[in-house]
């Protein structure tokens, strides 16, 4: 569009009459800062906090008791030990995903890639999930 058009597409603005509002300037109030006054108010309710008794727990308590916190520290081993084989096999697929991706643009950038991936990554997740089995009888 040229600014001819521009021009003559908006209304024209140049005719309008300006309307003013009767706005009266209003004198400005000095004041000081006041200090707060403390308030002190006087509680309307006392709260108080009940007493509990320590109760002795029977020996089936303890067991089932026992029995939980065992239970809770295998599924958290299991869960340590599955968090574990999982980031190593995330890094073997993404190993393998750069492997792919080399072979398919064969260059000596993306072999270097490759073997930095697998020194900094699998390779020390491989070490960490070795020395963390158990070995037998110790």
């Amino acid at each position: 569009m040229t600014t001819q058009a521009i021009s003559s597409a908006q209304p024209e603005t140049r005719s309008a009459t300006v309307q003013r509002l009767g706005v009266e300037e209003v004198p400005a109030v000095k004041t000081s800062p006041q200090r707060l006054r403390s308030v002190t108010t006087e509680p309307t309710e006392t709260v108080s906090t009940p007493s509990f008794e320590p109760v002795a727990l029977s020996t089936g308590a303890r067991i089932e008791t026992s029995a939980h916190v065992a239970i809770l520290a295998a599924i958290r081993a299991f869960a340590v030990i599955l968090s574990a084989r999982l980031l190593l096999f995330l890094a073997l697929a993404g190993a393998f995903a750069l492997a792919v991706m080399s072979e398919a643009a064969p260059s000596v950038l993306n072999l270097l890639t490759l073997i930095a991936y697998c020194v900094l990554t699998v390779v020390p997740l491989v070490a960490m999930d070795h020395m963390s089995r158990r070995r037998p009888g110790g």
